[in-house]
């Protein structure tokens, strides 16, 4: 009987709390934010994106078509701005008020407070992000392998990798990963991993399912009312990531052993240097390098791109499967510039503009990053006549301009000759944005590609 009491005043307790959390939404004073669809009670949109079998840019489309160009949704706690109109997403992502760093709850959870290139705000990216770049230019690994070597021979050994099925059905889910992470590896750790290494196999499933976890634009990855549950994906995520920094932690440890400030051998060592020298820097710099912000730096170099670019590459086969007259095309432009005797390099780019091409139309068509990558506002702003609170995460919807029939001719058809103009030239089109736009995430790109 006592434990049928204790119970019961429980479950009543939680259910005051959870009476109070909802009224008290509604008794505070509404801000004049855009319109959106009903949110439910506590969660707001969350369901509609969580307990749904289709893919949520397609409800962001439908709401789109609804609510127009700028719509608030509610994502457990968290207001969130979708932006559905290309050039309000270029003038807002052009504005330092727009290029903000969502809270991530979830990695505080699992890391801590601190700041990566991908997740700190203004001064935290721009030094952290200065380093990284500065070392892909020069970084050399062993007898002074570049990095431009180490994508080659990653290309070589999945290339033998694949020809070693000899022409039977395969799986390309946890190949392509291996090369595409590897590289990073080598940048951030100073060596690539053995395929078969248990330690790697860990990473590349902890990367993988922390990319299928988040979502779109890892929404999952701000909401802390996901990421405080005791179930569900929120709490998936922050055991994935605690498993993550312990890998990374561990790597930290052994370069901090190691370490000697005369020979550089990586990103880790780079950032090492700097914590050992940070009394000799500006003061602002010095709070930036620090332990748990190396650590933050680690996780959003590997998030930054591999299973974004693994991702990409799947759909690239894809569709040379499903369209064997572009595959012809490329062929035929790579044997002409580059030949069978060597692999192309990036030396090449100017001169394989259908290359180019195909590339781009596979970032519009394939829609691998449909809502763009999370901002924040960095103080209250008004647009289109509505109040936008400072701290508001938001978002910009890709997918909408990607199949937009103002911009694209026939937008569900897959062809790159929409991107090369009557001289054969490649053409860059702005309604392309699958990395997003504004001087953030421009920057953030050239550390992408640099490195991909």
């Amino acid at each position: 009987m006592v434990f049928e009491t204790t119970g019961t005043s429980i479950f009543l307790a939680v259910v005051i709390v959870v009476l109070f959390l909802f009224l008290s939404r509604f008794k505070r004073p509404k801000p004049n934010l855009p319109p959106g669809p009903r949110p439910w009670p506590i969660l707001g949109h969350l369901p509609y994106l969580l307990f749904t079998k289709e893919e949520p840019q397609f409800v962001f489309e439908r709401w789109a078509r609804q609510y127009g160009k700028i719509m608030t949704l509610e994502l457990g706690g968290q207001t969130a701005v979708v932006l559905n109109d290309l050039d309000l997403i270029k003038s807002c992502y052009q504005s330092d008020t727009f290029n903000g760093r969502p809270k991530l709850s979830t990695f505080e959870i699992a890391f801590g407070a601190g700041a990566g290139i991908g997740t700190g705000q203004h001064l935290h990216w721009r030094e952290q992000r200065r380093l990284a770049v500065s070392l892909l230019r020069t970084i050399r690994f062993g007898e002074g392998v570049s990095m431009a070597e180490i994508v080659e021979q990653e290309a070589g050994k999945l290339l033998a990798d694949l020809a070693t099925h000899n022409g039977h059905p395969i799986d390309l889910t946890h190949i392509l990963p291996k090369a595409v992470c590897n590289i990073v590896c080598a940048f951030v750790f100073g060596k690539p991993f053995e395929y078969s290494d248990p330690r790697y196999i860990l990473m590349l499933w902890l990367v993988y399912q922390n990319f299928k976890l988040a979502g779109p634009s890892a929404v999952a990855y701000s909401s802390a009312f996901l990421a405080k549950l005791p179930f569900g994906p929120g709490k998936r995520l922050v055991d994935n990531l605690r498993a993550f920094k312990q890998f990374a932690e561990d790597h930290i440890f052994e370069h901090e052993k190691t370490f000697d400030r005369n020979d550089i051998r990586d990103f880790i060592d780079a950032y090492l240097s700097k914590i050992e020298n940070k009394d000799s820097l500006p003061i602002d710099e010095s709070e930036i390098f620090k332990h748990l912000n190396l650590v933050w730096c680690v996780n959003d170099i590997f998030g930054a791109g591999t299973e974004t670019t693994a991702g990409t590459l799947r759909w690239a086969f894809l569709y040379m499967i499903l369209f064997p007259e572009v595959q012809g095309k490329l062929q035929e432009e790579l044997d002409r510039v580059v030949g069978r005797s060597r692999m192309p390099t990036l030396t090449d780019k100017q001169n394989l503009p259908y290359v180019e091409a195909t590339i781009q139309e596979i970032n519009r068509h394939a829609d691998i990053g449909p809502l763009g990558v999370a901002h924040a506002t960095t103080q209250q702003t008004e647009i289109l006549g509505y109040t936008i609170p400072k701290g508001t995460l938001t978002l910009a919807n890709a997918h909408l301009c990607h199949f937009n029939e103002e911009y694209f001719d026939n937008p569900l058809e897959f062809n790159p000759d929409r991107f090369v103009d009557a001289d054969g030239n490649f053409i860059k089109r702005d309604e392309v944005i699958a990395f997003s736009v504004g001087e953030y995430f421009d920057k953030k790109f050239i550390l992408y590609k640099k490195l991909y």
